[in-house]
This record gives C-alpha cells, sequence and structure tokens, in this order.
C-alpha cells in the first residue's frame, strides 16, 4: 500500500499537495515504520522489563498522537473544505500542525508516576505541551476554514456537522491531555479509568466519527444509492449518546474519590455501551442493506450468476 501511494503521488499532475494529503500520506508511512521498529526491539533484540514497557509506551504514543490524529485531521482537512464549498484558509498554519504533530506526537507517552529515569517523565511533559501548539495550529486553520459556514449540499449536512463534533472532541481531549501531562494532575489521574475512558472517546469520539461522517459522504456516491435516512438518524443519535455515555461517566468517576461515585459512573457507562452496540449495529445493518439494493440494481449477481451458468453450460 505504501508503495502503491508513493507512485501514485509522484504521478499527481497538481505540484502542490494539499494538508490532507501530508496528513494521510504521513499516516500511511507512519504505523508500518512504528509497528516494525516496537516488534523488532521487543521479539528480536528481546527488551524486557522496564524497557519493554517503555517500547509499549513508545509505540501507543506514536500510534495514538500520530497515525490516528494524522487519519483523523486528513480527512477533516479535506472534507470540511470540500462539504462547505470553501478553500482550506490557514495553509501555514496547517504546515506548522503537521510538523509539530509529527515530531512532538512522536516522544513522550511516559505516565509522571512510571518506574523509569525522572528524565522520561519531564520528556513526556515537555513535548505534550508542544504537541499541543501544533493541536491549535490545526484548529486555527479549521474554524477560519468553516466560520460561519454551512454544507453546500443539504444531503451532507448529516455528515458535516458529525465532523464539526468530532473536531470539537478532539480540541476538547487534547486540552485534557496537556493539562493532565503535568505531573500534578497527572499523579492524580494516573491509576484511575479517566485515561482509558478518554482514550476511548478519542477513538471514537474524533477518529470514528470522522470516519463515520466520510462513509455518509463517500457511500452514495460510489454504490449509486443512499442509507435508509430513518436508519441513519437513529444510528448516528445512539452513537454519539453511546461514545458520550461510555465514557465521560467513567471519566469523570476515575477523578473522583468514593465508591458511590465510582459505581454510579460505571453505570452510566454500561447504559453508553448498550447506546453504542445498539447504533453500530444498525450502521452494520444500514450499511449491509446498502450494499444489497446497490448490487441488485446494478444487476451485480444476476451478472455473476449469469457467467456461472455459462460456464456450467460450456463444460
Amino acid at each position: 500500500v505504501g508503495l502503491s501511494l508513493v507512485q501514485t503521488n509522484n504521478r499527481r499532475t497538481d505540484e502542490e499537495m494539499s494538508p490532507a494529503q501530508w496528513f494521510l500520506f504521513a499516516a500511511t508511512l507512519w504505523l508500518p515504520w512504528v509497528l516494525g521498529g516496537s516488534y523488532l526491539l521487543i521479539h528480536f533484540f528481546h527488551a524486557k522489563g522496564v524497557v519493554a514497557n517503555i517500547v509499549d509506551w513508545w509505540f501507543i504514543q506514536n500510534f495514538a498522537k500520530v497515525y490516528l490524529t494524522f487519519v483523523g485531521l486528513g480527512t477533516l482537512f479535506h472534507f470540511l473544505s470540500a462539504l462547505s464549498g470553501r478553500q482550506l484558509v490557514g495553509r501555514g498554519h496547517a504546515q506548522l500542525a503537521f510538523w509539530l504533530l509529527l515530531l512532538f506526537g512522536s516522544v513522550g507517552g511516559v505516565s509522571p508516576g512510571a518506574p523509569v529515569p525522572a528524565w522520561l517523565p519531564a520528556l513526556s511533559t515537555v513535548t505534550a505541551v508542544f504537541y499541543f501548539f501544533g493541536v491549535i495550529a490545526a484548529w486555527v486553520s479549521l474554524t477560519r476554514t468553516i466560520s460561519g459556514a454551512s454544507a453546500a449540499d443539504d444531503a451532507d449536512s448529516l455528515a458535516y456537522n458529525l465532523m464539526r463534533l468530532a473536531a470539537l472532541v478532539f480540541i476538547s481531549i487534547s486540552v485534557v491531555n496537556v493539562f493532565f501531562a503535568f505531573p500534578g494532575p497527572g499523579s492524580a489521574a494516573e491509576f484511575t479509568t479517566y485515561g482509558p475512558a478518554m482514550e476511548l472517546l478519542f477513538n471514537l469520539g474524533f477518529v470514528g466519527l470522522t470516519l463515520i461522517a466520510a462513509l455518509y459522504h463517500i457511500f452514495p456516491r460510489l454504490a449509486g444509492i443512499d442509507f435508509s435516512p430513518r436508519m441513519t438518524g437513529i444510528q448516528t443519535v445512539a452513537i454519539v449518546f453511546g461514545l458520550l455515555g461510555a465514557t465521560l461517566p467513567t471519566a469523570l468517576g476515575g477523578l473522583m474519590s468514593g465508591d458511590a461515585v465510582l459505581g454510579s459512573g460505571f453505570y452510566f457507562a454500561s447504559l453508553g455501551d448498550v447506546f453504542l452496540f445498539v447504533g453500530s449495529l444498525i450502521l452494520f445493518l444500514n450499511f449491509l442493506g446498502a450494499i444489497l439494493f446497490a448490487m441488485k440494481n446494478c444487476d451485480c449477481l444476476a451478472g455473476f450468476c449469469g457467467k456461472a451458468n455459462t460456464k456450467e453450460a460450456n463444460a
């Protein structure tokens, strides 16, 4: 995939690459690098003990802060501009965000209470602050592009609003993460359910919603048939309420003390998981039904069966 991407990029007719291409291009090539490097360090060089933990933290940091973030931002930079009918504003901000996120997102990930030399958590705090500057640069470019704009096509209003919500989740999580990157707040939240809850909110609320919104826009244009409007509305509401209900109470419960508070947080999280499951199930059924209808309308199954019957007759 990477070689095909490089060849396609080298043969492009437009000499200037868009910021969306920067982020998606780097994300595609970054994943095999961090995955291969981590695998070699653990399985070939036999890193053990604390060193293995450091390798694990390094991989998680790169996977979340570089790969997933670049996939989400690359999708947002392209579709928010395309769906609003506006040219991207702040190309310099996007370029600054790219390099800051790439350089400082690839270093760090060590929690303040980790059993490692003190300079590693300190380095993680410093890189988290500079990483946040990259987030601000990306946010400025996105907000200036869509300021006062709505979807150019009413059919894309749901996808457009979902991407705006995903961008809001991204900046909100980034603000909270840079606050808890410092030793004081970070030590209070380190061994609680706060960390897993915020990671889930990032994965589902930012990257997940962005890719679902992109699916809402791309699929009807590829298949020639749209999703069921009623099912799409139900699944979107269920997914949004589910991811918020499955993450925010758990994160808040992790920051507070008392068994009663923690228990109530988990009850709300369980309810959010149910909503998330229902929304995901409806999305799957909606997607499967749309594919079957598209295949029926284009006579794909009939053509396939006809070819099979022809081969049997010739045999």
